[in-house]
């Protein structure tokens, strides 16, 4: 992508476009192929959703300040946009998307087309009621600005889109859906993701290749397993060996007074001895006792409360199974 301020193509520092690349790559599972200052485009993705074949393409643009002007997006933005279409005839099986995406937001005339192009998309109006709407302003000056003028101009604005994300956003975005493939690794993959991908200067990287960076699979995990990415029978399995750990049976709340008779008997004994001081063993004796009780009531409240542990996660465990029950009779 060539900076908008000029200058020679340039991958390496490209960090905007590259973060860009991998938010909507990434995100999107269907795709297999990120395509890289390939097919007139920044990036590049293409996959077949069983009934059209759908082709993303995207310009990104980062500046300091400002907002992409209507000038700049008409001569600089529209023509690049425009040889996607040049390139390739767009057949009925096949759905062309555009997007300019940057950190800083369109002129507002920009922003009202594209808002009127969302519901165009969505059925809400027809092409000859937004053409209307935007010809003088919009259309006319756009065509004079396409290579091929008017040819491609209902195509263009049908496919085009803008998504205004901040690098934060980006990052946020990224580690994510990270963090659904693969929690706790979601930073290191992302440094690793946006790495290889910045090492390309124009080609293609897959899925596999960018998994391989990362160290992880990148694909969600399913709904089946949690955020640990234990199946659910691992994690019954833990939660049994939980229960089995808990319960009144597993305390010796007795222990304490048993226990305290044997010291009592020995400071008895020790009493019996001479040259005993009289008034440290009765000292010792005392609070010895003391703590003893002490431990004694803590113990029935600890065996209390492992009796309520026990019995809820007993229910959590009986609930797992009478919905597995019903899932199974579906």
């Amino acid at each position: 992508m060539t900076q908008e301020g000029g200058g020679a193509p340039q991958r390496r520092g490209q960090e905007y476009q590259d973060l860009a690349a991998a938010y909507y790559f990434l995100r999107d599972e269907s795709a297999n192929s990120l395509h890289i200052e390939k097919h007139h485009a920044d990036f590049a993705f293409f996959y077949h959703d069983g009934e059209y074949k759908r082709k993303f393409y995207f310009e990104a643009k980062s500046r300091k300040r400002g907002q992409i002007t209507w000038s700049y997006f008409s001569k600089n933005i529209a023509p690049n946009l425009e040889k996607v279409f040049i390139e390739e005839e767009t057949t009925d099986e096949t759905i062309k998307n555009v997007v300019l995406v940057s950190n800083v937001q369109v002129q507002q005339k920009i922003g009202k087309l594209v808002d009127d192009i969302r519901r165009l998309r969505d059925g809400a109006i027809g092409w000859n009621v937004l053409s209307t709407k935007h010809e003088r302003k919009i259309i006319d000056s756009l065509v004079d600005d396409l290579e091929e003028e008017s040819k491609y101009i209902e195509e263009l604005l049908r496919g085009f889109d803008f998504k205004h994300h901040t690098k934060k956003e980006l990052i946020h975005g990224i580690e994510e859906y990270l963090r659904e493939c693969s929690p706790g690794k979601a930073r290191f993959g992302r440094k690793k993701i946006i790495d290889k991908i910045e090492s390309i200067d124009s080609g293609t990287v897959t899925r596999e290749e960018l998994q391989n960076a990362a160290g992880f699979r990148l694909k969600r995990l399913e709904h089946s397993t949690n955020s640990s990415g234990q199946t659910p029978e691992e994690l019954q399995s833990a939660a049994q060996e939980v229960h089995s750990k808990y319960g009144p049976d597993n305390i010796e709340v007795d222990e304490p007074a048993r226990s305290k008779e044997d010291i009592l008997d020995y400071a008895e004994y020790l009493r019996g001895k001479d040259k005993v001081d009289e008034v440290l063993l009765e000292t010792l004796e005392s609070r010895t006792e003391e703590n003893f009780e002490e431990l004694q009531r803590l113990r029935e409240q600890e065996r209390r409360t492992e009796t309520e542990l026990s019995q809820d996660i007993g229910k959590l465990i009986d609930m797992d199974d009478s919905t597995s029950s019903e899932a199974d009779d579906d």
